[in-house]
């Protein structure tokens, strides 16, 4: 199943779209042999990634957090977040991805003080 991106994908991922996953049902990271890929090939290179990166700390759960703390940021229902974390995001789950950040509280705190003026001024 695929996981829509939208326009935040690298341009570097349109040619790696018709290289690797030109069909419907073609996969964008391929495996070496089998089509799909295994832990191992996977873990290999994510490994030379987060050294290239300068985060040997990082983790494929730390990629998924990311990922799904930002779909709850951007308010990601239960449905939505059940589908990008494969069909097992439990209401735990959920409130874990969902926690607040200190600049998304701020901008919550900003828009509530919005509705406060014309809300005062609106009184007698």
């Amino acid at each position: 199943m695929g996981v829509p991106v939208g326009s935040a994908a690298p341009p570097e991922s349109e040619q790696q779209l018709e290289d690797t996953a030109a069909v419907p049902a073609g996969l964008l990271f391929p495996g070496d042999r089998t089509g799909h890929m295994s832990v191992r090939y996977l873990m290999d290179r994510f490994r030379l990634a987060r050294e290239a990166a300068g985060r040997p700390d990082l983790t494929i759960h730390h990629l998924r957090h990311t990922a799904l703390t930002i779909a709850g940021q951007h308010g990601a229902t239960a449905a939505e977040f059940q589908a990008r974390a494969g069909g097992h995001a439990s209401q735990a789950a959920m409130a874990i991805y969902q926690h607040a950040t200190l600049d998304r509280d701020k901008s919550l705190g900003e828009k509530i003080g919005t509705t406060y003026e014309p809300w005062q001024a609106s009184r007698p």
